[in-house]
């Protein structure tokens, strides 16, 4: 979702420039990323969501075969 919405700021400041005939240089530089510990975060919890919709699924697959086995 970050890497998203930076490029679509980037492609805005690119129009700004573009429309308003300022030089390239008007445009502001991205900030040099100093710490990375924000990225192993956000990827330990985009794990932490795929393992909870795998536990969910894997739990009603079971309610289905139990409530099947009742029936039959």
């Amino acid at each position: 979702m970050k890497r998203f919405r930076e490029k679509r700021t980037e492609k805005l400041y690119r129009q700004w420039a573009k429309h308003s005939e300022l030089p390239p240089e008007a445009i502001p530089q991205k900030e040099a990323p100093t710490d990375k510990g924000g990225q192993h975060f956000e990827l330990r919890s985009n794990l932490l969501y795929i393992l909870l919709g795998a536990c969910i699924i894997l739990l009603l697959a079971v309610l289905i075969v139990l409530i099947l086995n009742l029936v039959g």
